[in-house]
């Protein structure tokens, strides 16, 4: 099933009123919202009320809310002003954390776009199945860099069968992207 899909099933069956669905669909969002929060330079337990806080408002919201494909994008906009709210609160009341920068602007939209676009990557990598997901992992997002042979060994693979698994991967992780909208 594509995450589109997915999103779609689940937010008609929250709409109807399961509540299994509803932690689904909280399960699978929360990367998106939680970010938006630390990206604001937020502590993590006021990330963590940005987050709360905008789950609620979208259950608020969820008789409002017709188009489940646009759901992603909403989180952030919504998880965005809540939380510039207690960053320029925490601002105002001089309790921001010592780190933080005073100056530094608010989080400009390109940087909001490429968050959320990080946080659908993260979420269509959950759709891939197990192998898949653990090659994409290996071969680009772990630290430090593994070679192709190490890789290859460790998925007990010869190093030059490494090579068309590996596109297989990124053809489906790019069709569950492309469904996505990105």
């Amino acid at each position: 099933m594509s995450e589109t899909n997915n999103i779609e099933i689940l937010w008609d069956e929250v709409r109807a009123g399961s509540s299994s669905a509803w932690t689904s669909l909280v399960l699978q969002l929360s990367p998106i919202v939680y970010t938006v929060g630390r990206r604001w330079g937020l502590e993590v337990a006021d990330a963590e009320d940005v987050s709360q806080q905008t789950w609620l408002a979208l259950y608020d919201s969820r008789h409002k809310i017709l188009d489940p494909v646009a759901l992603p994008a909403w989180l952030m906009r919504v998880a965005a002003r809540k939380a510039q709210r207690i960053h320029d609160k925490r601002l105002r009341d001089n309790t921001l954390p010592a780190h933080h920068d005073p100056a530094e602007p608010a989080l400009p939209e390109d940087e909001l776009l490429a968050l959320e676009r990080l946080a659908l990557l993260h979420i269509a990598l959950t759709h891939l199945d197990e192998r898949c997901r653990r090659l994409v992992h290996e071969l680009f997002l772990t630290e430090p860099r593994k070679s192709y042979e190490q890789i290859a060994r460790d998925f007990g693979l010869k190093a030059n069968s490494l090579g068309p698994i590996r596109i297989r991967c990124l053809i489906r992780l790019r069709r569950i992207l492309q469904e996505m909208g990105l």
